[in-house]
């Protein structure tokens, strides 16, 4: 869950991986492209401050599909 809801959030947001990297201060965006692959997920410290970033609570960031909040109010009910 965290590896799709990272790269929604940054996407969300206009971000590319490495301005997400300088703002987690790190000096390239590899560990960027690992953590939405899925391959490994940060530290806490670094869990915490991405959640910072995107305003969004640890729990949701690891646990819900945040995509799934989208807003539909333009959705057309038939």
């Amino acid at each position: 869950m965290f590896a799709n809801n990272l790269k929604y959030l940054r996407e969300k947001q206009n971000m590319d991986q490495m301005e997400l990297a300088i703002k987690l201060g790190r000096k390239s965006s590899s560990s960027i492209s690992e953590w939405e692959k899925g391959k490994y997920t940060p530290k806490i410290g670094v869990l915490n401050d991405i959640a910072e970033i995107f305003g969004v609570s640890i729990t949701d960031l690891m646990n819900k599909d945040l995509s799934a909040n989208v807003d539909n109010r333009n959705k057309v009910i038939s």
